[in-house]
């Protein structure tokens, strides 16, 4: 993977003079309020599913809270800022909540497929049993915080905030020719990832700094998904790029969390009474290569 040379070819300041597209969405005011406004229908929708006890849109509803943080943050300075905190840090206290039972089912399908790989012996069984009791207690953990977390009066203010911004979102001003222009914003991002990816491969590309330039590069996905309607090509050429660096990235990192959940599960009394610390031991140095 290269550094400075991954936007190479993508010059922001050289997009053709149709990128700027139809003048209704010239501004990019008008693009964030149409992009958050179908990352709110999500998450509305997402509600309704997870107060039905459907956890199978953990996933989809965590995404949307992203999507909608990446490009309020990125706007900011068009915003009422006092509006755009509030609704940042309820958004961030929520995907927290999403976070830690999609987590539990990201390491769900992980540890599987290391099981799967392994022959059908007495031990083995006995480690997938293991590891099914784990995670389902941590997933049950989880969806309880998460389930009481739909019922709190800090997800009301959440949800009604979201509503008011869904019925128009509190820009500083009235949209005019000076406006921002979406590429703008869209090249900010791009700089934004570059320079965690820099900084992340010049340490020696530890976890941490790659996880944090995986963030960094979702952001300027969605700045770009938002972007979209205007830029047209310049902006799927993002799309299409930070989505193969978040696939690359994303098995580095659900590799690192499996690695940490096979070393609890190797000190778990039943590890070392049943015997499978050893399988789990092996199957964490397998992911450490």
């Amino acid at each position: 993977m290269a550094q400075a040379a991954w936007l190479e070819g993508a010059d922001p300041g050289n997009a053709p003079d149709d990128a700027l597209g139809d003048a209704r969405l010239e501004h990019v005011e008008r693009l964030a309020q149409a992009y958050l406004d179908i990352q709110y229908q999500a998450l509305m929708a997402g509600e309704r599913e997870l107060r039905a006890g459907q956890l199978d849109v953990v996933h989809p509803t965590r995404v949307a809270t992203r999507r909608y943080r990446s490009v309020l943050r990125e706007i900011r300075g068009l915003l009422d800022p006092s509006s755009a905190t509030v609704l940042d840090e309820g958004l961030r206290w929520y995907a927290r909540l999403l976070g830690d039972v999609r987590d539990v089912q990201v390491l769900q399908d992980t540890l599987d497929d290391e099981l799967d790989t392994l022959p059908d012996e007495t031990v083995t069984r006995a480690a997938r049993a293991q590891a099914d009791a784990y995670l389902a207690r941590r997933l049950e953990a989880a969806s309880g915080r998460l389930r009481e977390g739909l019922d709190k009066r800090r997800y009301v203010k959440l949800s009604d905030l979201a509503g008011q911004w869904h019925g128009g979102m509190p820009f500083l001003g009235d949209l005019h020719p000076s406006s921002p222009e979406a590429l703008t914003f869209l090249h900010r991002a791009e700089r934004r990832f570059q320079r965690r990816l820099d900084a992340a491969v010049a340490a020696g590309r530890p976890d941490l700094l790659m996880h944090e330039a995986r963030k960094s590069g979702k952001r300027a996905r969605y700045v770009a998904e938002m972007a979209s309607p205007a830029l047209g090509e310049r902006a799927d050429e993002t799309i299409r790029r930070m989505t193969a660096f978040q696939n690359e990235l994303g098995t580095r990192q659900d590799r690192a969390v499996a690695r940490d959940a096979l070393a609890e599960l190797a000190a778990e009394p039943a590890a070392h009474r049943d015997g499978t610390a050893v399988v789990f031991d092996a199957l964490r140095d397998r992911l450490s290569r």
